[in-house]
């Protein structure tokens, strides 16, 4: 078993009865102590044998999700969440092609026969598309998956008494640190739908009494737009990750909602890197905040950001993220950086290029040359 699995033993065995995962879509409530039950149970009766084995499976936030979660971290498997938007087949063959060993589909396990053994002080495989938009792993043992949770619940300020809002992907880099971990490490309740319409939102938090909401700028912004939606009582913390925030939308739910936005900028590969404790710099739009407790940060002499600390699985990490640091120790995100063409001898970026060739054929349309 994992050191996930004995982690959540502790916390269930401190908050037995405590609702710790709610499905808002069907009203539907698990305690911890159950959890745990269900949890053991399928891991007893579904995953024998599955050992240093990597189990893929995509299923929708909710009880199931956290349930079979657990139960791979009970038997020592390795968990691949894929994402749940994919169909049936596209699920095979994404599982084939990332070397999963078993693939949890319509309530079976299926298995890939002949596979390699992965490293065994692996639990759980984040999946990133980098640059190249082809799905990459990142490979994660349990303790850089607790230092994340850790370092995002003291930077945070995330309390077991909190309750997260869980609307973004469980499986997601974003979703298993902000909304797992905190489960997990402290009991944090789960409020969750597998599917949602921003006007929901409100209703769910004064029903629930939601305290906490990760999301991303896309659903702060449709919040803003709505004009059924007055209030967000009584959520204390907002947190803002996954895309770049704009002032405007940050200041526009400030100015709607009394509530700060809180920019939070993290990776796959590193978990949670920085985070806007004040929500100031989110409002002025100058930076993503400081570093998480315990994080380091390196910018390079080419400007890369080198991210070191527990989370990261080799302890180190290099992103092709460009940043700097600005005069409040406050981390400003440049872009990414881009590899250069040799063009008659020069090197010139391929965006150049491409913003050369869009001018050229505006220009022709009219008539004209560059």
């Amino acid at each position: 078993m994992s050191q996930l699995w004995k982690q959540w033993q502790k916390t269930a065995e401190k908050f037995p009865e405590k609702n710790v995962v709610i499905d808002a879509s069907m009203n539907q409530t698990v305690a911890a102590r159950e959890l745990s039950r269900k949890a053991q149970q399928f891991a007893e009766e579904m995953l024998v044998k599955c050992k240093n084995r990597i189990i893929a499976f995509c299923l929708p936030n909710g009880i199931e999700w956290v349930t079979l979660f657990l139960a791979i971290q009970k038997v020592g498997a390795i968990a691949l969440p894929l994402d749940n938007t994919l169909s049936g087949a596209m699920q095979w063959n994404m599982a084939r092609q990332l070397g999963a060993h078993f693939l949890w589909q319509d309530d079976r396990l299926h298995n890939f026969k002949k596979r390699k053994f992965p490293n065994k002080n692996s639990c759980l495989i984040k999946l990133t598309s980098g640059t190249s938009g082809k799905a990459k792993k990142v490979y994660c043992s349990a303790q850089n998956m607790i230092a994340d949770g850790q370092q995002i619940i003291f930077t945070m300020k995330i309390k077991s008494s909190d309750i997260n809002l869980g609307l973004i992907p469980f499986g997601h880099s974003y979703g298993l640190g902000n909304l797992i971990m905190p489960l997990i490490l402290q009991g944090t309740p789960i409020v969750s739908a597998p599917t949602f319409l921003p006007a929901q939102i409100s209703p769910w938090i004064k029903q629930f009494g939601v305290t906490v909401f990760p999301s991303v700028p896309t659903i702060f912004q449709l919040l803003n737009e709505l004009p059924s939606v007055r209030s967000l009582a009584p959520l204390r913390l907002v947190i803002s990750a996954g895309a770049r925030l704009s002032s405007g939308v940050a200041q526009h739910f400030f100015k709607k909602f009394h509530l700060k936005l809180h920019n939070f900028y993290g990776s796959s590969e590193t978990g949670g890197i920085c985070y806007d404790k004040t929500g100031i710099a989110s409002l002025l739009g100058r930076s993503v905040g400081k570093p998480l407790d315990q994080v380091k940060i390196i910018i390079t002499s080419q400007g890369r950001i080198q991210v070191k600390g527990r989370a990261v699985f080799n302890q180190s990490f290099l992103l092709p993220d460009l940043g700097k640091w600005i005069r409040w120790g406050e981390l400003e995100l440049l872009g990414r950086r881009q590899p250069l063409v040799n063009v008659g001898g020069k090197k010139v970026s391929p965006q150049e290029i491409e913003l050369l060739l869009r001018a050229e054929k505006t220009f022709q349309k009219f008539g004209l040359h560059l």
